[in-house]
């Protein structure tokens, strides 16, 4: 791998002024995270802090051993006991094959920074992932994209509509998904050792979470990153005590919550679409996760199936947490009251809303960790990266979105331009002749409007297949340098988006092995916030 740095514009205008020291965001963050102190001081904060270190490990350690965990994370899970134990946190959503690949840029990001941290404090930095499996949109993480046309879903159709913990897969259908899945790759050389790698986790899985979670432990099982899933039933146990506070503040969560996104709506857009009477807990009614309103001391389903009173809510907290969940605004509480939380890893979304939360924790007098925008990757391969040269195209005109604009250039200078201008013609002089034509003919008979518009466009429909004809064999004899322009927008600009939202790290598993992870966590790069390019 060779890796260099691109400093492109960032899309998201907050995440832009975040990066960049803006000093009116900054306000609405508890850390600065380009200060050189801002760790020691984070880690100096958490010292004075209570947590539920000895139940949390208990948890972290059961259920990571289930997974396959080596031996060296079970024994950094021990460490968490230890008052100067911290972790580096980030999370996403259990995707199928793991999902897009920031979900493994994410995790890159965890390892990485809290290997810089725990050499630069002298004291343990643990990574951990956790795993959103309390969420409920399973139409998020049942789909990979393939090539194919462009690029397309890849959808799996046999979940369950329930949490991504609980919904269960059925393991034939999901098995053809993924043979299809690899066939859409193409066969390659590791293509046997990646297929059998993943039905191996998918036979020892039930849910989305157990298949996602098994793949990950097994991708990075060299580098210690420690696993939780949001959606346990036992981990509820261990968050009771919260959720009763969060039941006691609620009113208060949503006013600070609303005080925040008004101050910020004057710059940038709202990023957690929310109103006054949100509980920002879900409670869970036969399998399904349905978000609580509040009124007063009275908690409610939008349905009307879901009837509460405070005390009954304070009730199902102490007796059944099991049946209660966090949303967007809860789950970083949530966090920070189970982990020593050196850092938080976030995507530009993440980093958006949790811009509206600074008031939200202070209501329960927490102060937010500092959050590090994650690490993102472009990766180039071997064949692209000619592509690109013979066709003089850099990464700025690729990642400013110029491809299509050269590519339709190209064109024009490849002789397309010429029979265009004579179709363009014919269409206007045709047009010029037919509304003569009509006009006189309309004068005499107004009956045949109807017939003559037909016409009109039977004769225009005729010139754009035509048209469509010259084009397709214009493309054809083209053919080799077009689909050099469309390779390269597939695979670094797959529908206008980052490369990182489409592609499925198997895809270069299959390609390239499975070391092809592990030199991702192992090559040297910074947390500067620059889009970091990779050949292959």
């Amino acid at each position: 791998m060779e890796l260099i740095d691109y400093a492109g514009k960032l899309l998201n205008p907050l995440m832009n002024d975040y990066v960049n020291g803006d000093s009116f965001i900054g306000e609405y963050f508890h850390y600065d995270v380009l200060s050189p102190n801002v760790y020691k001081e984070r880690k100096e904060d958490l010292m004075l802090r209570s947590l539920p270190r000895e139940a949390l490990v208990n948890h972290l350690l059961s259920y990571n051993e289930h997974l396959g965990a080596c031996k060296e994370t079970l024994a950094s899970i021990e460490t968490l006991k230890n008052a100067e134990t911290t972790v580096v946190v980030g999370g996403q959503q259990a995707g199928l094959l793991t999902g897009p690949l920031y979900t493994i840029n994410k995790i890159v990001s965890i390892l990485k920074l809290a290997k810089e941290q725990e050499e630069k404090l002298g004291s343990r930095v643990l990574p951990v992932f956790w795993i959103a499996g309390e969420d409920h949109d399973i139409a998020e993480i049942n789909h990979i994209f393939v090539e194919g046309n462009g690029m397309k879903k890849h959808v799996y159709k046999d979940g369950e509509q329930k949490m991504a913990s609980e919904a269960v897969l059925h393991k034939e259908t999901l098995q053809k998904w993924v043979k299809e899945a690899f066939q859409a790759f193409g066969e390659k050389e590791y293509s046997k050792k990646a297929i059998s790698f993943v039905e191996t986790c998918l036979q020892s899985a039930t849910t989305y979470v157990d298949f996602f979670a098994l793949l990950i432990t097994k991708l990075f099982s060299k580098h210690g990153l420690i696993l939780i899933d949001s959606g346990s039933s036992s981990l509820r146990k261990i968050e009771a005590d919260f959720f009763t506070q969060l039941i006691k503040k609620n009113a208060k969560i949503s006013e600070a919550l609303e005080e925040t996104q008004g101050k910020l709506r004057h710059r940038y857009k709202n990023a957690i679409e929310t109103d006054i009477a949100n509980a920002h807990i879900f409670y869970s009614e036969d399998g399904h996760r349905v978000l609580l309103q509040r009124n007063g001391a009275k908690f409610y389903g939008k349905n009307g199936s879901i009837k509460l009173s405070e005390d009954e809510l304070l009730t199902i907290a102490e007796v059944k947490p099991e049946l209660l969940s966090n949303n967007v605004v809860t789950r970083p509480l949530m966090q920070e009251y189970l982990f020593p939380t050196l850092a938080f890893i976030a995507g530009p979304g993440e980093v958006a809303y949790w811009a509206e939360l600074g008031d939200v924790f202070g209501t329960f007098d927490m102060k937010m960790p500092p959050v590090v925008p994650r690490l993102s990757y472009a990766i180039i391969e071997r064949g692209i990266a000619r592509d690109m040269e013979k066709l003089d195209l850099s990464l700025e005109d690729v990642f400013s979105g110029n491809v299509a604009v050269r590519r339709d250039e190209w064109l024009k200078e490849s002789g397309q331009g010429a029979y265009l201008s004579h179709i363009e013609y014919l269409e206007e002089e045709v047009e010029k002749v037919h509304s003569l034509f009509r006009d006189k003919v309309l004068q005499e008979n107004k009956n045949y409007v109807d017939l003559l518009h037909k016409n009109r466009q039977l004769i225009m429909r005729q010139i754009s297949s035509i048209s469509q004809i010259m084009e397709k064999d214009h493309l054809k004899r083209h053919s080799a340098t077009w689909n050099k322009y469309l390779s390269i927008e597939n695979a670094l600009v797959p529908q206008n988006a980052p490369q990182e939202r489409i592609w499925n790290v198997f895809y270069y598993i299959n390609k390239y092995g499975f070391t092809f992870v592990d030199e991702l966590v192992s090559c040297s790069v910074e947390f500067d916030h620059k889009l970091k390019i990779i050949y292959l």
